[in-house]
């Protein structure tokens, strides 16, 4: 495993290779991880392709929808993994319709699975590492005695990485009633598989 910072161009000019955008979402609820699959697919986190002029936290929020018919309420951004042709955008869901996932649009099924059913799925080796890193970050949080993501309500801003400093900056948005959300900073760095 390697740990670097990388950019990527996402809609480069033709005959240069690019790098395949992916906005990937944890839905969890009760000890569950939300999966879905298309027909003779692996299982998958739900996500698809980051489309021109949209940002990741958009491609997540429209691709959990489209799979599983579930409305977001929240999301929190959790890591940027890159594995081979593809760099994942990683967010974790709060959403406001839990009890009614179901398999939409080219999804072929939809299934909840308890956190241990990872090592069991038939799943790819990005979507596994992505689903572990989830899990200890859940055990770090618990054993530190703070509340659990998947109980907050704020949606995360969107941001942008500042290159040469290497930290990121979110972007003033606005929440539902008007009110803009509060600018801060931190460190991040990339996985690479």
């Amino acid at each position: 495993m390697t740990i670097a910072l990388q950019f990527y161009d996402i809609h480069s000019s033709a005959g240069a290779q690019t790098m395949k955008i992916r906005a990937t979402v944890i839905c969890e609820h009760e000890g569950n991880i939300l999966f879905v699959r298309k027909a003779r697919s692996k299982w998958a986190l739900p996500g698809g392709k980051v489309e021109r002029n949209e940002r990741p936290v958009g491609a997540a929020e429209r691709e959990l929808e489209e799979e599983t018919g579930l409305n977001v309420d929240g999301l929190l951004y959790l890591q940027e993994l890159k594995a081979r042709d593809t760099v994942h955008h990683v967010f974790e869901a709060s959403v406001v319709n839990i009890d009614e996932a179901k398999p939409c649009n080219e999804i072929t099924d939809c299934q909840w699975h308890p956190y241990g059913a990872i090592d069991e799925l038939d799943t790819t080796d990005a979507t596994r590492y992505i689903v572990k890193s989830f899990l200890r970050r859940c055990r770090s949080t618990s054993e530190n005695h703070r509340p659990r993501s998947s109980t907050f309500r704020q949606p995360t801003p969107p941001i942008r990485l500042v290159a040469a400093l290497a930290v990121w900056i979110p972007v003033t948005t606005s929440l539902p009633g008007g009110s803009p959300t509060p600018a801060s900073t931190g460190t991040k760095s990339v996985t690479t598989l």
